[in-house]
C-alpha cells in the first residue's frame, strides 16, 4: 500500500475542495484504491469537519518555522530559536532519532513530521496559489522541507507565475530542479517557467484536475438530446478581485458589479428567468472570502420586482452539493473558474468571466475563448450581449461546450499514469538540501545526497 501526502490545500474553499477530491480520485487511479492519502491543509480543523471521508492534518511549515518574523529584537531572536530547534529536529528525523524529535517538537508535530519521512510521494495540490500577489514564503518553505527529506513535491495540475522576485525565482528553481514531475494547466504557465525549468521533458500541460469528477451519464444525456430545453434557471457566481491591472481596483469592481446587476435585470425582465447567486467561497465566518456578501450588495441595488425573482444562497456547500444544485440550472455565469468546471461536470453550459489568465487559457484550450468576458474590460453591454447570444443559440452552444468539456476530462485523467511513472522512474535524483533561513537566500545549499526512487 502506498502512502501519499497531498499538501497545501485550503479545502474550506470549495474550489480547493473540488481540486482535492479530483486529486484523490486521480491518485487512487494511479496507485490503487487502498492508497493511504494524508492531506495537509492550511485550516485542517475546518476541512475535517466538512470532508468526513478524508484525513486532514495542519500544514507543518508554519508550525516549524517563522518565515516572516515581526520587527523587534525579541521577535527576531524568538524566530531564530524556533528555526534552529526545527532544523535540529528535522536533522534528527532523517537519522530516525524520534525521541529527540518528540522532545523538540512535541507529540503532534513530531507525528506529522514522521508522516513526511515515511511518505512514498509528496504532491502539492493543484490550483493557482504560486503567484506573487499571494504570500509565497510559507509554501516555499514547505517545498524546502519536502526536498530536505529527499522527496521534492510533485507539482500537481496548476497555473503559476510569473516570478519576478529574485528570491522567489531561485527557490522555485530549486524545487523544479529536484521534482520528478510538473503538471501545468496552461501554456502561459509553461512560458513563465521556461527559463527556470532545465528539464522541460518532465513538464506536461493537462486539463484542470477538477474535470476528473465529471458525471459522464448526465453529460452524455444532454449531448444526445436533439433539442435543449429553454433557459429557465441561471446561477451566477461572483467574487471580489482587488488585483486589476488595467483599471483602478475600486472603479473596476464597481463596473463589474454594475454589469452583473444589468445582466440579472435582463435575465429576469426580458426572459423571465429565475436567478440564483451561489459560490464555492461562502458561508464560513472565519474564511477571508464570502462571495455571498458581494452577491447581496449587487442584489440590493436591483429593482424591487427583480429582487423578488432572485435567490442568494448564503450557506457553505460541499463541492458535491454545489454540483447537485448546478445540475438543475440551465446556464451558469461563472466568475470563479471552478464554479465553471463544476457546472460543466454536470452538463450545464457556462458564460465565464475571466479574472486570471487561468480561465482565459482554459477556454482557449477548449476553443471557446470568444465566450468569455474579461474582468479587466467587462461592461454591462458586453455581458448582456454574450448572454443573449448563448440563450438565443442554446442547443448548439450546449453541445459545443460539453463536447469540449469531455475532452478536458480525458486530459485531466492523464495525470494518473504520469504520477505512477514519476514514482517508478529509476535513477531520479533526489536532492537533500540543508534548510536555509537567510532573508535574501540566493540558493539552497545542496549536498550530493542522492537516492533512487522506489
Amino acid at each position: 500500500m502506498y502512502k501519499i501526502i497531498l499538501e497545501n490545500t485550503v479545502c474550506g474553499n470549495a474550489s480547493d475542495g473540488v481540486i482535492m477530491l479530483a486529486a484523490e480520485k486521480i491518485i487512487k487511479e494511479a496507485f490503487g484504491g487502498d492508497t493511504e492519502l494524508m492531506i495537509f491543509d492550511h485550516d485542517a480543523e475546518t476541512s475535517q469537519d466538512i470532508y468526513l471521508e478524508q484525513y486532514f492534518r495542519p500544514t507543518i511549515a508554519g508550525r516549524l518555522y517563522t518565515v516572516n518574523p515581526k520587527p523587534g529584537t525579541f521577535s527576531r531572536w524568538a524566530a531564530w530559536y524556533k528555526n534552529l530547534k526545527s532544523d535540529i529536529a528535522l536533522w534528527a528525523a532523517k537519522q530516525n532519532k524520534w525521541r529527540l524529535v518528540t522532545f523538540l517538537l512535541g507529540y503532534d508535530l513530531s507525528d506529522d513530521v514522521k508522516h513526511y519521512v515515511e511518505a512514498d510521494m509528496i504532491i502539492t495540490n493543484g490550483g493557482s496559489y504560486l503567484m506573487e500577489y499571494y504570500n509565497l514564503q510559507e509554501r516555499l518553505k514547505q517545498f524546502e522541507i519536502d526536498t530536505y527529506f529527499g522527496k521534492p513535491p510533485v507539482l500537481f495540475t496548476q497555473s503559476l507565475g510569473p516570478f519576478t522576485k529574485l528570491e522567489n525565482r531561485e527557490k522555485i528553481k530549486s524545487v523544479l530542479d529536484a521534482t520528478p514531475l510538473v503538471l501545468l494547466r496552461d501554456r502561459q504557465s509553461q512560458i513563465y517557467l521556461q527559463d527556470l525549468l532545465e528539464q522541460p521533458q518532465k513538464s506536461f500541460i493537462l486539463a484542470d484536475s477538477a474535470f476528473a469528477l465529471m458525471d459522464h451519464t448526465l453529460v452524455d444525456e444532454k449531448l444526445m438530446a436533439a433539442v435543449a430545453p429553454e433557459v429557465e434557471k441561471v446561477a451566477i457566481s461572483v467574487r471580489v478581485w482587488p488585483y486589476l491591472r488595467k483599471r483602478n481596483a475600486r472603479e473596476g469592481m464597481q463596473i463589474y458589479m454594475e454589469a452583473i446587476a444589468s445582466l440579472t435585470e435582463r435575465l429576469v425582465k426580458h426572459y423571465g428567468i429565475e436567478v440564483t447567486f451561489i459560490s464555492s467561497c461562502q458561508g464560513l465566518a472565519h474564511y477571508k472570502y464570502d462571495d455571498a456578501k458581494l452577491a447581496r450588495r449587487i442584489v440590493s441595488g436591483l429593482s424591487r420586482s427583480v429582487q423578488e425573482k432572485v435567490v442568494v444562497m448564503d450557506d457553505y456547500h460541499h463541492p458535491q452539493e454545489i454540483m447537485d444544485i448546478l445540475k438543475h440550472m440551465d446556464l451558469v455565469v461563472a466568475t470563479r473558474m471552478h464554479m465553471m468546471i463544476m457546472a460543466l461536470n454536470v452538463g450545464v453550459p457556462v458564460l465565464p468571466i475571466a479574472y486570471e489568465f487561468k480561465t482565459t487559457e482554459l477556454l482557449r484550450s477548449m476553443g471557446l475563448r470568444d465566450t468569455a468576458c474579461d474582468m479587466e474590460t467587462i461592461t454591462a453591454g458586453d455581458l448582456r450581449a454574450k448572454a443573449d447570444k448563448i440563450i438565443g443559440n442554446y442547443t448548439d452552444y450546449r453541445k459545443r461546450i460539453l463536447k469540449a468539456a469531455k475532452a478536458q476530462h480525458v486530459s485531466a485523467m492523464k495525470a494518473a499514469p504520469l504520477l505512477k511513472s514519476a514514482y517508478y522512474q529509476k535513477g531520479q535524483k533526489r536532492y537533500s538540501p540543508a534548510i536555509s533561513h537567510h532573508k535574501n537566500n540566493t540558493a539552497m545549499r545542496t549536498r550530493n545526497v542522492v537516492s533512487q526512487a522506489a
